[in-house]
């Protein structure tokens, strides 16, 4: 069972005088301090696409590998001070922009043929280069990212040390279920429109307010989804769903938002309770939106608890 905690003090409040906006302003995006560790491509229609790449080197003994993984429309430097942390405590961290997406080349908001492929071809490519067969290997994944890592732990059981799965998206919110019929028409429009962008639903004045600013004045950031991806996602889950007994008995540390509106909370649960592993973790955290990560007050705690559950799990 999930050893399941709820951060409740101290924990930021969006209504304390701040709004999703004012803390989104706070934080400090960083690039990371090593740009494109690898020559890193992915091949579309015959012609290589270079997909831009991040490193933090780990300070003192190497203590792991972290593999990060974005959810759709963020960028790997807008999180590099973000990610000092891990470095400071002795992990090395690798990351990159996928295709169509934030410094890396291809159609925008596209990701490409084969975006499971990029996925491991990335993690080998690093592996291999740095030598780093032997050193434990964590994967962390945020929304989407946190999807498609619960896909590459089942179809590489025995591979990863440990996940970090952030807001997975293992369903929708409840507000905005896809039923049967709606997911065939999905399916239509992803083939005809595929590159047709999907306009997000009104969450709530505040949030609307914050996630309208960041993708008109973000230019590397990318949203809204578009329907070949929305589609993607949601076959990623009937994979996922359909092979729940091969997600190994791995150390698991899953993050939660109290007032996530994107994915559904209730099912992280259900996933969250049938994993054994004796050192998995499951926060709940107080007050936090779906896009914690770009909430002042809420990504250094958060960072804080995956970096001190990283140390226990490591040794």
């Amino acid at each position: 069972m999930v050893e399941s905690s709820k951060r409740i003090d101290p924990s930021p409040d969006s209504h304390d005088g701040e709004t999703y906006l004012s803390r989104y302003l706070k934080v400090q995006a960083e690039e990371f301090p090593v740009q494109n560790p690898i020559n890193f491509t992915t091949r579309v229609n015959n012609t290589d696409v270079k997909l831009h790449s991040v490193e933090y080197p780990n300070e003192g003994e190497l203590k792991g590998v972290v593999f990060f993984f974005l959810g759709y429309g963020g960028y790997c430097d807008f999180y590099g001070n973000q990610f000092k942390i891990f470095a400071q405590g002795g992990f090395r961290v690798f990351g990159f922009d996928r295709h169509g997406f934030g410094k890396s080349e291809g159609v925008r908001a596209d990701t490409g043929p084969d975006l499971m492929g990029d996925q491991f071809r990335f993690v080998d490519q690093i592996v291999e280069t740095f030598g780093l067969q032997d050193a434990k290997k964590f994967i962390f994944g945020t929304s989407m990212g946190g999807l498609i890592c619960t896909r590459m732990i089942q179809i590489r059981p025995d591979y990863f040390s440990g996940a970090i799965l952030n807001v997975p998206w293992f369903a929708n919110h409840e507000a905005n279920q896809i039923g049967y019929f709606k997911r065939m028409l999905l399916k239509a429009m992803s083939t005809v429109f595929r590159n047709r962008q999907i306009p997000h639903p009104n969450k709530s004045p505040e949030y609307d307010e914050f996630l309208t600013y960041v993708i008109s004045n973000d230019p590397l950031y990318t949203g809204p989804i578009q329907f070949h991806m929305a589609e993607y996602g949601f076959s990623l889950q009937d994979q996922m769903n359909a092979q729940l007994d091969t997600i190994p008995n791995i150390p698991i540390f899953i993050t939660v938002a109290e007032n996530d509106w994107i994915v559904s909370n209730i099912r992280i649960f259900e996933i969250s309770n049938i994993l054994k592993n004796p050192k998995n973790k499951t926060v709940t955290y107080k007050n936090a939106a779906h896009a914690l990560f770009y909430q002042d007050g809420f990504y250094q705690k958060v960072m804080s608890d995956i970096l001190d559950w990283l140390l226990q799990v490591s040794q």
